[in-house]
């Protein structure tokens, strides 16, 4: 987002006077303009804080006109001054700074206070700093694409002083051109301090920016040294999961547990908010995020600027979703509900029960018309459900991949379309990996297939009726593997007794029904094998206790 900030001020006769504050010792200052000044000269006072207050409720405006605290390096230790922006009961820390890295800085708070902290270790001769700020009294926000605004702004009496903020942002895809059409600001040509406009880059020195489009995205490069610290909160307008994707990413050196310079994305959901993940060096590159909520926040701290970093993370708001937990499933999407002609981005989180693993097949697949771009018309598979998502494939184009299978405990599916491609999609079906089961009943029904259509790579059933008596398997109808099948790659197998290791009975497929097995004792094992993914498949079979056969 393009960003920059005006800030007008002028002073008249019935102004606030500003006095320069030596503050030797911590204080909160609440004037409406005035300094802080700080020398060596007393080894005393090692730790310092001075917090500014703005009276009016507004941001407070500071620059750092001189500054050497210390020692420069790249990771201020001993001896620096840090400044921390106070927004109701949150701090952050928007730099640290040592050596002459805070001179002709400027820095604007988010809120209405600032807190200025000095350490030192000991007392350095001819360390120094001046800082001047100013508490503003008024504050315009702009967002819209263009605007014609001047000053003073209405209901401002002409004899005020004025301290006027305007943050002005306009959309990712638009760049701001800024003209002035008149231009009055009484004060000397050579000294624009008490009357003049400042115009920065940026809205804040903590850069931050609230997005709630349905797809976008958040850059960030170095060579700023004010924008150390930044926010970006992404808000999801319908209400649902936020996914986030780091296209490129290098921040900091990599080393140690990323403390110093670090992106990390915070899941915002209500009043909750979990850091999903933390990165530095190059460990962002290619993350996918989801948020539980509908929204997520992108924070960035450095404490130095280093040349070359940057990032690129882009983001979709979804707009529907299916949360599915059942054993199996046959999916066809689109359904009847969703209108054609519309962007679609639809999230399908499954999960499985504990005891099963998911074994997820495509039936038919038509996701865009070329297969090599999968970014804006594809359909993406995640290995989890929320959090930090492993990102396992994507399809797109009008093949339909017959022999990719995922076999998972949980899965995402996202789809991403635009308005040309939604009126065909895929079908699929997920199911167990592998269901077995353990029938005692001397008489019933074994059911495969049918409405379920469920895809099972494996199926088994043991036959033990409880009266100990031989089994009698009868079909009553089977078709698998289609017309053609030879029984190597779809059938059911059943043997003579509890396991595969027993005699085989009989191998079946087709749609031609079997006679009848019976087995030479009070056990029967029945093993259905599906390799490739025929919707029809499917059979049913009746067992029984065969009378008076007593093993």
């Amino acid at each position: 987002m393009d960003s920059c900030i005006l800030y007008l001020t002028s002073s008249s006769d019935e102004g606030v006077s500003g006095d320069t504050v030596a503050a030797e010792y911590s204080e909160v200052l609440k004037q409406q303009y005035g300094g802080v000044t700080w020398e060596t000269g007393s080894i005393v006072h090692h730790n310092c804080v001075w917090r500014i207050t703005n009276p009016f409720g507004k941001p407070v405006l500071l620059q750092f006109n001189e500054f050497k605290v210390g020692v420069e390096a790249d990771v201020c230790e001993s001896n620096y001054v840090s400044v921390f922006d106070v927004n109701g009961g949150t701090e952050t820390e928007f730099g640290k700074w040592c050596g002459g890295q805070g001179e002709g800085l400027w820095l604007l708070s988010t809120g209405s206070s600032l807190s200025i902290r000095l350490h030192t270790d000991g007392s350095i001769d001819d360390d120094y700093f001046d800082a001047k700020y100013v508490s503003t009294n008024c504050q315009f926000d702009l967002s819209n694409n263009c605007a014609y605004f001047t000053s003073p702004p209405a209901g401002f009496e002409s004899v005020r002083s004025l301290k006027c903020l305007w943050k002005i942002r306009v959309p990712d895809d638009f760049r701001m051109r800024l003209l002035f059409q008149e231009f009055n600001v009484d004060g000397s040509e050579r000294d624009c301090q008490t009357n003049a406009l400042q115009l920065f880059s940026g809205t804040s020195a903590a850069c931050s920016g609230v997005f709630e489009n349905e797809s976008g995205s958040v850059t960030w490069t170095s060579g700023s040294g004010e924008k150390r610290n930044c926010e970006w909160q992404i808000r999801n307008p319908s209400g649902k999961p936020v996914l986030l994707h780091f296209k490129t990413f290098k921040v900091g050196d990599g080393s140690g547990k990323c403390h110093t310079n670090y992106v990390s994305v915070i899941d915002v959901n209500g009043n909750t908010e979990n850091e999903l993940g933390r990165w530095c060096g190059t460990e962002g590159e290619g993350a996918w995020q989801m948020s539980t909520g509908s929204s997520l926040l992108v924070r960035l701290r450095t404490v130095d600027s280093v040349e070359g970093d940057n990032f690129e993370a882009t983001y979709v708001s979804t707009n529907c979703q299916f949360d599915l937990t059942e054993t199996g499933r046959y999916l066809n999407f689109p359904t009847g509900e969703h209108l054609p002609n519309h962007p679609l981005r639809c999230l399908w989180r499954i999960r499985v029960p504990k005891e099963f693993q998911m074994r997820f097949q495509f039936q038919e697949f038509n996701v865009g018309e070329s297969d090599e771009n999968c970014e804006t018309n594809g359909l993406h598979i995640f290995g989890e459900v929320s959090g930090e998502l492993a990102h396992i494939n994507a399809f797109c184009g009008s093949k339909t991949p017959w022999e990719t299978t995922f076999e998972q405990k949980h899965l995402t599916l996202f789809l991403n379309t635009n308005a040309g491609n939604t009126h065909k999609m895929f079908k699929s079906t997920y199911a167990p990996e592998n269901f077995q089961r353990t029938i005692s009943l001397p008489t019933g029904n074994i059911d495969f297939g049918g409405k379920n259509k469920l895809f099972v790579k494996d199926a088994r059933w043991i036959l033990k009726p409880i009266d100990g008596k031989r089994v009698m398997l009868s079909f009553h109808s089977i078709s698998l593997g289609g017309l053609t099948s030879d029984c190597e790659r779809n059938y059911v197998k059943v043997y003579d007794g509890e396991t595969a290791e027993a005699n085989l009975l009989g191998t079946y497929c087709g749609t031609i029904k079997p006679i009848p097995v019976v087995s030479s004792g009070p056990r029967m094992f029945i093993h259905l094998h599906r390799t490739d993914a025929f919707k029809n498949d499917r059979f049913m079979a009746h067992h029984t206790s065969c009378p008076g056969m007593i093993d």
